[in-house]
């Protein structure tokens, strides 16, 4: 899988860090814009997959879930009003679906697990004594 990544994205970081005064600060967006094409891709390591996109998804969701409804139920604490049926779905429906995708990037990752001992590519003994 490939990656694109603008050269001057480091530099522009720095730059509004170190030195940026009012109207240059305004226009580094600009000029990132500008040197959008210069581009050098990245090659990413094998061990991209369902799972990774699960994993970042579930996380996600789950604390979206649990950050909204934890909001909420203090809200509803603090006015002594009952929460609605939807914003208590609202934050369920999050989490319920993040537990699911953190439970399927488990599954994946344990089917994928490997079967053949790296030793007998090395060389070494393949059965366990």
């Amino acid at each position: 899988m490939l990656l694109a990544l603008p050269l001057s994205a480091l530099e522009l970081t720095f730059h509004i860090v170190q030195r940026a005064s009012g109207k240059e600060a305004l226009a580094l967006p600009f000029r990132h814009i500008k040197d959008s094409h210069k581009c050098e891709t990245v090659e990413l390591d094998g061990d991209f997959s369902v799972a990774t996109l699960e994993t970042l998804l579930g996380v996600v969701l789950s604390a979206f879930g649990v950050l909204y409804g934890s909001q909420r139920w203090l809200d509803s604490l603090a006015t002594g009003q009952l929460a609605s049926s939807g914003t208590v779905m609202l934050a369920a429906l999050p989490i319920i679906v993040g537990v699911q995708l953190l439970l399927s990037a488990l599954n994946y990752d344990i089917q994928n697990a490997p079967r053949i001992p790296q030793a007998a590519f090395l060389g070494g003994p393949t059965e366990i004594e």
